[in-house]
């Protein structure tokens, strides 16, 4: 894309003072303005119909539309794995990667084994040093 054919949405309007953060979803086209301290949105075609969608934020820095259209549909695959202790989403072929809390080692890939890590404290009167 070139940019031909670009046209100006909002311009000299009361509610465009700082703006900070952007983000579309369907019509709309939600903002951000640091000095009204707002959160507001706008039709993303023609700039009209400026509404606060929120003006309870202290310095809004940022803006995020969360819809269940934008999520992809996908099984979760840590729904029904193996893992002793944790389960977190992976690039892996499975999906998943199999983790241990601190204390335990991972063994075979998915059970976590209890291990013994000594280590030397040194303490001087009320102080532990490194």
């Amino acid at each position: 894309y070139d940019g031909t054919g670009r046209q100006q949405v909002l311009a000299n309007s009361h509610y465009l003072l700082h703006p900070h953060s952007l983000s579309v979803f369907e019509d709309k086209i939600y903002w951000t303005d640091r000095q009204l301290n707002r959160v507001l949105k706008a039709n993303k075609f023609r700039g009209n119909n400026e509404t606060i969608v929120s003006q309870l934020v202290s310095q809004p820095l940022s803006v995020h539309v969360h819809h269940r259209a934008l999520q992809p549909e996908m099984e979760n695959p840590c729904e029904n794995h193996e893992c002793d202790h944790l389960c977190l989403l992976s690039r892996r072929p499975q999906g998943y990667v199999c983790k241990c809390r601190p204390g335990y080692r991972l063994v075979e890939g998915k059970t976590c084994i209890n291990e013994d890590n000594p280590y030397l404290m040194v303490i001087k009167s009320t102080q532990i040093i490194d």
